[in-house]
């Protein structure tokens, strides 16, 4: 899924962030202890370099959260959200990002109630709800003209 191939790339990226900073200081730290005025005028250069990757590492990463809220608020075409809803249970079982697993999670359930590993209760967004209502309600098994369906019934339109 793009979502998380864009979480892999965000958190790599607030390594190398990470990373950055600590030469940012580090650089900040000489620089204040150096004598040498040629010395001090190469530390300057390298500390505006390194500030510089530093602002357009965080510009990329403003850049990927804002693709992947896109992302999260885009429609998806039938046959993908097919294939995301057979891939869903494999899917949340490795997931590891609980706002990753929460993204996933809320486009279906409005409420998710676990107890240890075990769902205790849920409450299903629409459409998924009424389908699910719809389909526990009756069932009609068809007749010569008819198909059989998932949809509400009242027992006088039964057969």
């Amino acid at each position: 899924m793009e979502v998380t191939r864009i979480n892999d790339q965000v958190n790599i990226a607030k390594r190398n962030l990470g990373r950055i900073n600590a030469d940012i200081q580090n650089i900040k730290k000489n620089l204040a202890k150096e004598l040498d005025s040629e010395m001090k005028k190469i530390q300057k250069e390298e500390l505006k370099t390194t500030t510089d990757r530093a602002k357009f590492l965080k510009k990329g990463i403003q850049e990927m959260n804002q693709k992947k809220t896109n992302v999260l608020k885009s429609p998806i075409a039938f046959e993908e959200f097919l294939s995301v809803l057979e891939e869903l249970p494999r899917k949340i079982q490795k997931v590891q990002s609980t706002t990753e697993l929460d993204s996933i999670i809320s486009k279906i359930f409005l409420n998710f109630y676990v107890s240890q590993k075990n769902v205790e209760k849920y409450t299903l967004k629409a459409p998924f709800g009424t389908l699910k209502q719809a389909c526990e309600t009756d069932v009609s098994l068809g007749g010569p003209d008819r198909t059989r369906t998932c949809h509400l019934l009242s027992a006088s339109e039964a057969l």
